[in-house]
Order: C-alpha cells, then sequence, then structure tokens
C-alpha cells in the first residue's frame, strides 16, 4: 500500500470557559483531506490499484448535559471521496452520523470505524472504504479527529 497523506484541519475558535454548563453546545467543522491514498482492490472486486482522494467534512456538536456528561453528535458528509482505478470511478454519495455519549465531562476519547461506500455512476462497480477514526474531546468542548488508517474491500 502506497501511503497518502492525510491530514485535518480544525476550523474552530478556542473554548470559552463556561463550556461545561449543562445545556451548552459547541459546534465545530472539520475538514478531513485525503490525499491520492492508493489501495489495491481484492480480486472478487477488480483486483485492481484504487486512488482514493477527495474531502471528508465533519460537523459535531459537543453538548454538556444535565448529568455531567457529554454527548457527540458527528455528522460525516463523504459525497465528495472518489476512488480512481484504470477502470473505473468509483464516488462518495452519503453522509452519516455518529452519536456518542460520555458520563464525565473530562477529556476523553475514542476509537470508531466508519464505513464509506462507493460506487460508479451506473451503480454497477461498487467498494467499501473503512477509516480508523480517532476522535478526541476536551474537558472545554474541542473535538479533534484524525484518520488512524485505511483500507478497502468489495463491500456494499
Amino acid at each position: 500500500m502506497k501511503a497518502g497523506l492525510l491530514m485535518a484541519t480544525l476550523m474552530a475558535l478556542a473554548s470559552p470557559v463556561w463550556a461545561q454548563n449543562a445545556g451548552t453546545v459547541k459546534a465545530s467543522t472539520l475538514n478531513v483531506a485525503i490525499d491520492n491514498t492508493v489501495q489495491r482492490l481484492p480480486e472478487g472486486c477488480g483486483g485492481e490499484d484504487l486512488a482514493l482522494s477527495g474531502q471528508i467534512l465533519l460537523n459535531s456538536s459537543v453538548s454538556f448535559n444535565g448529568s455531567g456528561g457529554v454527548d457527540v453528535k458527528i455528522v460525516s458528509d463523504r459525497r465528495s471521496l472518489t476512488g480512481t482505478s484504470p477502470t473505473q470511478v468509483l464516488k462518495g454519495s452519503d453522509s452519516g452520523s455518529h452519536l456518542y455519549s460520555n458520563s464525565s465531562a473530562e477529556d476523553f476519547e475514542w476509537i470508531q470505524i466508519e464505513s464509506i461506500p462507493i460506487q460508479s455512476p451506473d451503480g454497477a462497480k461498487r467498494a467499501m472504504v473503512h477509516l480508523q477514526w480517532h476522535y478526541r474531546v476536551t474537558a472545554g468542548g474541542d473535538f479533534t479527529a484524525q484518520v488512524q488508517s485505511l483500507n478497502c474491500d468489495c463491500g456494499a
């Protein structure tokens, strides 16, 4: 596998002191670039190299609840993700939502695997991209995300 550049740029303001008050919601947008990361598809779905590129837009909402914990909602817009091989171009076509709750408002982090279907315009050729995300929320409500690994299979 040829490694591509995986970058995340956080576009959020610094956390205010009052962020842990119950009912406070902190929203942020994270734009994650997938730059020409090449994956080999299994023989069952073509056996070709698939170059993945595009942007994944993560919109997060961090809410401090009345129990002293944190609720996190992440909406992942992956419509611009494209996989290109010598014989096909596959595109992302949807968005996904992920919810997570923590019983404490202290810093916490978690790992999640997001499976992203990509397909040809006519739907005849398909693959599944699996991203392993490392998410983190600080006690001030700041959200960060980083791709730890990426792989593909025939999936969808």
